[in-house]
């Protein structure tokens, strides 16, 4: 059987320096045994350098809210940061066609990965 690391690179991975990293999204797991869990991380730190970094609350430009019976994503810190990137915080609509040659190619690639 073919992993699909060994399908996407071509070869077997490096054991030797593996990074891995785990986030629990909630305080709290309802289905999980707690001494199991415990076991768990117990052994996963025999073979790991590991940290507890406590709850998420941002991560790869998303927004975590955690509230009574669930947590809100958002990616506003990301669209802002962009904004300010471009200096376009000020920006004021315009009607279109746009005006040509304005250098902002250079930066839909920041766009592409926030969902509104």
């Amino acid at each position: 059987m073919v992993t699909p690391f060994v399908k996407l690179f071509g070869e077997q991975p490096d054991y030797n320096n593996l990074k891995v990293f785990g986030c629990r999204c909630f305080s709290y797991n309802k289905g999980s045994n707690p001494s199991h869990v415990l076991e768990l991380v117990l052994q996963l730190g025999k073979k790991f350098s590991m940290n507890d970094l406590g709850p998420l609350h941002f991560f790869l430009g998303i927004g975590v809210n955690y509230f009574e019976g669930g947590i809100h994503l958002n990616q506003s810190k990301y669209g802002a940061e962009m904004l300010a990137k471009t200096e376009m915080t000020l920006a004021k609509a315009v009607a279109t066609p746009l005006a040509r040659k304005h250098g902002l190619h250079e930066v839909v690639g920041s766009f592409v990965y926030a969902s509104f």
